[in-house]
């Protein structure tokens, strides 16, 4: 007998898929006003993915913004007394793409608060599930900000020379990388180090070896244990091939400090999910709070699905109208899907 969410299409069953996955792990649905004032997303615009924000004046003269954000939203309504706040979302923002407005429908996932490694590391499940949901094919890549921050610090380089850096490694050009840290007078021992750590992409134990020949130069070892046990947990209930450490995986260190991920699917050439830390958002809002989360951007899940399968649709003749709708009713009673058609126009 099929059910209610057997007959969606794959795409339109992610999203209760999703919701049943958050609830089993203590996740609450988060919903938020259409319209909140403008100056909260006003004081945090780095933090957005895009600059322009819908605004107008209400009657009273307030100037209010149509929703761009969910977490900006989300961590305005945390209190500091509160000790864990975990929710997940399904909603739709409004953000400026080439000069339009366009409504965008996401998913995402936010623990604020709580047990700093245990609730990184459950996030980064949940995101590995969350994927694991969408397809057998896909991979979970994971970056991390605390190895940058310890490389730069090191080299002793301002923040105008890590900007730069940190662009060439989001975009793999390890050669013009080289180039910025010639100019800048690095000794040859380092550039090898810092060019060996922006190609790193490969599996987390593989990589920590890697990062642990620079343990010492870098005191790296709270990143390194953080890793092994993020590798650990995954691997014991998942399967942990899917995962890589990636060093190319970056974001707005204004915002954003620590662990990073983001998602792909076979097919897809644009990222499906990203996270990561986020304490310092929680830190321009003035709340010391540890925080972690990701959003799944859902367009790109509808190109992962251009293909939707149909039901089997069984066809009733329609002759007399009470015969008929008993007819249609016992085939829809079994789960299926019945539909009356021709007989005399009305």
């Amino acid at each position: 007998m099929k059910n209610i969410l057997t007959r969606l299409s794959e795409v339109e069953q992610i999203p209760i898929k999703l919701r049943d996955l958050y609830e089993r792990y203590g996740y609450v649905k988060y919903r938020m006003a259409k319209f909140e004032p403008y100056d909260l997303y006003r004081e945090h615009k780095g933090f957005l993915k895009s600059e322009g924000i819908l605004t107008f004046n209400d009657k009273k003269g307030r100037l209010l913004a149509l929703k761009p954000d969910v977490t900006i939203s989300i961590v305005n309504s945390v209190r500091e007394d509160d000790d864990e706040c975990k929710f997940f979302y399904v909603e739709n923002v409004y953000r400026a793409d080439n000069g339009e407005y366009r409504e965008i429908n996401q998913i995402g996932l936010e623990c604020i608060g709580g047990k700093a490694l245990y609730s990184e590391t459950e996030v980064i499940f949940l995101a590995f599930k969350s994927l694991e949901a969408v397809s057998e094919r896909f991979v979970l890549n994971i970056g991390h900000t605390g190895i940058w921050t310890a490389c730069f610090d090191y080299l002793g380089f301002s923040d105008k020379l890590r900007y730069e850096c940190l662009e060439k490694i989001k975009n793999k050009n390890v050669h013009e990388l080289e180039s910025i840290l010639r100019n800048s007078g690095v000794e040859d021992d380092s550039i090898t180090m810092v060019k060996e750590l922006a190609r790193l992409s490969c599996g987390i134990l593989t990589a920590v070896l890697t990062l642990k020949k620079y343990e010492d130069k870098l005191t790296i070892t709270d990143v390194i244990e953080e890793l092994e046990t993020i590798e650990k947990a995954i691997a014991s209930l998942g399967d942990i091939e899917k995962v890589n450490l990636d060093l190319s995986v970056i974001n707005d260190m204004t915002y954003y400090n620590g662990i990073l991920f983001q998602g792909f699917v076979e097919g897809l050439s644009k990222v499906l999910l990203a996270g990561g830390r986020y304490d310092n958002l929680l830190k321009s809002f003035g709340k010391d709070k540890r925080a972690v989360g990701f959003a799944i951007y859902t367009e790109e899940l509808e190109r992962a699905f251009k293909k939707v399968e149909k039901d089997d649709v069984t066809e009733v003749k329609i002759g007399d109208v009470v015969d008929t709708l008993v007819k249609v009713s016992e085939i829809a009673n079994k789960g299926l899907v019945a539909r009356a058609k021709g007989g005399e126009r009305c």
